[in-house]
């Protein structure tokens, strides 16, 4: 229903299906039923369109589910009795993963105006260009047509002995893919949906490098102390624009969804005029925890004992601070009116604000140093 009609005001179409907007407050504006808008629409000549400008969800009829290919090759050796060392290499490839796709996109042009050289599918601003099925917004199908591929390396070394127990391990991985959406129904992730081999780059879990370790000694009178360490490098950053540069009627804010590493559905920046910057691009922090466990018996009689324990989370409170939400906002790269090189705001990957403080835009992985005591009795 498109108000007012050719020569009148929209206070008069209201006012002639009986209602008068002077009486009500700008903050109460009423609500039209669905036979005041029919009313309204006969007073224009023409009958509503209730799918007018609607976006619609549906699952492409070719969809298919996910296929993987998984191979792995592990070797171990003893060095000495209950000392073993070991290697293993893992490969996975996944196909036919589910991405969503806006179907009724125009094919993108260079807005002449645009000095960044950004193709712009004209959805939005003053460089318009029709979509293909007129009268429809988004059109998103969720297609089979992403895909995945891992591979990695494990390093790893245990002993087993009477009073020690130890292991440790190492792995060199990469995870890469062209879609993240991860649980996500409708979220559009990609930059320019006629470019999506372009998409495929380090996959938002992927984590080069990652240590694991437990200790288990057994001390004299009766205690038992376990530990345990587990760290890793930092996740994939997909820095964003923060704004619809391309045009495609695709713009998430950081901060109101997150993803987990900041990736939103808005543009990502230019790092030159016609380059857009890869997805991903930037690394996260670091995430390191030790973990530490106590036990003491206290047996009497023949078959009752106290334990006592203590159990300490992030011993060394580390603070495992990440960079997340508007602190992603990298901005266009290159200036839109100029094509000058736009550096990213103070505030891209800030850790702390002016006074010192952790900036509580950013997100704490896991908890502080937590520790619990507890006393159990066995009879």
């Amino acid at each position: 229903l498109s108000l007012p009609r050719l020569g009148s005001t929209v206070y008069r179409d209201l006012l002639a299906i009986g209602i008068d907007l002077n009486r009500y407050a700008l903050d109460n504006l009423p609500v039209l039923t669905p036979d005041q808008i029919a009313r309204a629409a006969a007073g224009t000549g023409a009958a509503p369109d209730p799918f007018a400008n609607a976006r619609f969800v549906a699952t492409a009829n070719n969809f298919t589910n996910p296929r993987s290919l998984q191979t792995g090759l592990g070797v171990e050796h003893a060095i000495i009795n209950n000392w073993v060392v070991g290697a293993q290499f893992n490969y996975l490839n996944t196909v036919h993963l589910e991405r969503n796709l806006d179907e009724n996109l125009p094919q993108p042009q260079i807005n002449p105006a645009d000095a960044a050289k950004r193709p712009n599918f004209g959805q939005v601003g003053a460089f318009r260009i029709p979509r293909p099925i007129a009268g429809v917004d988004r059109l998103v199908l969720r297609e089979s047509s992403a895909r995945s591929m891992y591979r990695g390396a494990t390093f790893e070394t245990k002993y087993r002995g009477r009073r020690y127990q130890a292991g440790f391990n190492y792995t060199f991985s990469g995870t890469y893919s062209d879609d993240d959406n991860e649980r996500s129904a409708t979220t559009l992730y990609y930059q320019t949906a006629t470019d999506l081999h372009a998409e495929y780059g380090a996959s938002r879990m992927d984590a080069r490098n990652q240590i694991g370790g437990y200790a288990l000694v057994n001390l004299p009178a009766g205690i038992t102390a376990a530990g345990s360490i587990r760290a890793r490098s930092g996740f994939p950053i997909d820095a964003t624009a923060n704004s619809d540069l391309n045009g495609d009627g695709n713009f998430l804010i950081p901060g109101v969804v997150t993803s987990g590493n900041g990736a939103s559905t808005s543009d990502r920046p230019y790092t030159a005029p016609g380059v857009s910057m890869k997805r991903n691009a930037y690394r996260n922090r670091a995430f390191k925890t030790v973990d530490l466990r106590l036990l003491k018996s206290f047996p009497f009689g023949e078959d009752k004992r106290i334990e006592f324990s203590a159990e300490m989370f992030n011993l060394f409170n580390f603070a495992n601070i990440v960079y997340d939400r508007t602190n992603l906002i990298y901005g266009p790269g290159i200036a839109p009116a100029t094509g000058a090189v736009v550096p990213p705001p103070s505030t891209f990957m800030q850790l702390r604000l002016h006074n010192g403080q952790y900036d509580p835009v950013n997100n704490q992985l896991g908890t502080p140093f937590q520790a619990q005591f507890g006393l159990r009795y066995f009879f």
